[in-house]
């Protein structure tokens, strides 16, 4: 949260962020473009990362005010400000004047209420605040839920809305969209990002997913926790309890998805470690390839034993955690996401089973 000194909001950080690959590219303040050099910022692949860490500052930032007993009510690009400084970019929540404490119905309608990040119940409320002043279901924190994920949406994209509508879209219009559930969410960079926006923006306001939570998704794990995870879910299925068996029964309903069409990943991998892993005596390659379980647990004992790997393969990696988790995800995009899923739906089992393996991951 903001009481210092910021150097541009959101909005303006995107918009220019979006200009670079036009033809009118937007000049850049002078503490961004003392950033981008002193940073060595490569703008081809550096953005992308910029906006997720800019999205987990804004997180923690609201997740501290509601722990504080307040929701802010009107979170958009232009209530997050940046403070750039020469090695270091922090978002920051600002603008609280139309936040409330939580259990206290707000009062007071938001006058600037174009900018298409509320949802339909806070739409709803503002218009009968200002023809009477009264409304039957006030809003609670869960408004700042589905705005934060409008929010990343819009980041993510460097401008897009998750509705298809444009930035300034009339209330009335994103409340017809949001009636009809039509989300737009392929332009998401990755499956952790659009499974995150989807959840925050249920339109059922008590089922979307919480700040607390978002801050434990995936989409904000850094390579370690991704591999590390990986190989808990390798662990429980091979464990072979109750857990384990149901999170395997769910990888395998996704197995087209994850593995693609042709269900076999071993054409999906670099020849050198098939031909690795490989025992001339299995007479079951088909089904082995077609396993999720067993392409976990390749991963897992690809991290596990890589000091005995080959010096070939390692070259593959590029690295024994970071090269391991970046090579697997860039090939099986999906394949993190339906494991975290798997565990999701079936957590009270896999915390009776298996819980000094999910104990950091899921809130």
């Amino acid at each position: 949260m903001s009481e210092e000194r910021w150097s541009f909001t959101l909005e303006k950080l995107v918009n220019i962020f979006r200009s670079i690959k036009t033809s009118t590219p937007l000049p850049y303040p002078k503490p961004l473009e003392k950033f981008i050099k002193d940073t060595g910022m490569n703008l081809e692949v550096d953005i992308d990362p910029l906006m997720l860490k800019l999205m987990e500052d804004v997180a923690k930032g609201l997740n501290h005010f509601h722990k504080m007993g307040f929701f802010h009510r009107d979170l958009n690009p232009q209530n997050v400000v940046i403070v750039c400084g020469s090695k270091s970019m922090t978002a920051k929540i600002a603008n609280f004047c139309t936040a409330e404490r939580i259990g206290i119905k707000p009062k007071a309608p938001i006058s600037n209420y174009g900018t298409g990040f509320q949802p339909r119940e806070q739409i709803k409320n503002n218009n009968l605040r200002k023809l009477n002043g009264v409304v039957k279901t006030p809003e609670t924190s869960s408004v700042d839920f589905f705005s934060f994920g409008c929010l990343l949406y819009y980041s993510l994209t460097l401008g897009e809305h998750p509705f298809g509508a444009p930035y300034g879209t009339k209330p009335e219009v994103i409340d017809s969209l949001i009636c009809r559930s039509n989300l737009v969410l392929h332009h998401c960079r990755t499956p952790e990002a659009e499974t995150l926006v989807s959840r925050l923006m249920k339109h059922t306001p008590h089922v979307r997913i919480s700040i607390t939570s978002a801050l434990n998704f995936p989409l904000f794990w850094c390579f370690e926790k991704r591999l590390a995870y990986l190989k808990n879910v390798s662990e429980m299925m091979e464990e072979w309890g109750q857990s384990g068996q149901l999170i395997e029964t769910y990888l395998d309903l996704h197995s087209i998805e994850i593995l693609g069409p042709a269900l076999d990943w071993s054409t999906k991998i670099d020849p050198p470690i098939i031909t690795y892993i490989n025992d001339p005596k299995n007479p079951n390659d088909a089904l082995f390839y077609s396993s999720v379980r067993r392409l976990v647990r390749l991963i897992r004992n690809q991290h596990s034993h890589y000091a005995e790997l080959p010096a070939n393969i390692k070259a593959l990696y590029k690295g024994e955690v970071q090269g391991i988790e970046e090579y697997y995800r860039k090939i099986f995009p999906r394949l993190l996401i339906r494991a975290y899923e798997a565990v999701d739906l079936n957590i009270a089992s896999v915390n009776a089973e298996f819980g000094k393996y999910m104990i950091n991951y899921h809130a």
